[in-house]
């Protein structure tokens, strides 16, 4: 990837899109090329960090979820949990996916929803490649029109998805959206994303 790259999120910031990840998983694995920071969904209290390059896998336990270290030891029950990324230009992983944002993984009557929070741009980033398909370098104003056109379906159907907790399926009920897998340096060169200033959550 080249041009302009936002950093990924640190804890605190909010301003950002729930994409939905596809539900009813029975576990999910969380780590990162960095430290990732994992906290308590419901109230914010911190649960503790997951080394770079270590992986910690999130387990259905009824009612809720339980996280489960390498070594066995699993950690106590939650109705959901959030995690980010906290070492710069690094980014947090789910089932060996890169993700932008912040992520959460909740609890519903199916198995587990994962989601990932992120700012409007990061999130068309993941999308463009997804809803456009592979384009030569001189098609440059078909990507910004895509661009537009995928930024104005996010804002526009923003909510929708409340009552389960997030703003867009990451399929095509809504844009497709692979996070970092389906960024490219074309959207992220100067000029390449309409700029933005709320956030998505979209379900992964």
């Amino acid at each position: 990837m080249g041009g302009r790259q936002p950093s990924p999120l640190t804890p605190g910031q909010s301003r950002s899109c729930a994409s939905g990840s596809l539900p009813a998983r029975p576990s999910v694995t969380l780590g990162g090329d960095g430290e990732l920071f994992v906290t308590d969904d419901s109230n914010g209290e911190p649960i503790g960090s997951i080394p770079a390059g270590t992986a910690w896998t999130v387990v259905i336990d009824t009612p809720g979820i339980r996280l489960v270290k390498p070594d066995g030891s699993r950690g106590e029950p939650r109705g959901g949990i959030s995690a980010v990324n906290v070492t710069e230009s690094r980014f947090a992983m789910a089932n060996g996916r890169r993700y932008r944002g912040r992520l959460n993984v909740l609890r519903d009557r199916a198995g587990l929803t994962l989601m990932n929070r992120v700012p409007v741009e990061s999130y068309l980033a993941g999308v463009i490649g997804g809803e456009l398909g592979p384009r030569r370098a001189d098609e440059r104003q078909a990507m910004l029109a895509q661009a537009v056109v995928s930024r104005t379906f996010a804002l526009k159907n923003r909510g929708r998805w409340e009552p389960q907790g997030f703003d867009a399926w990451a399929d095509v009920r809504d844009q497709v959206y692979t996070g970092i897998a389906g960024e490219t340096a074309e959207v992220w060169a100067p000029s390449g994303l309409p700029a933005g200033r709320c956030s998505v959550m979209t379900a992964i």
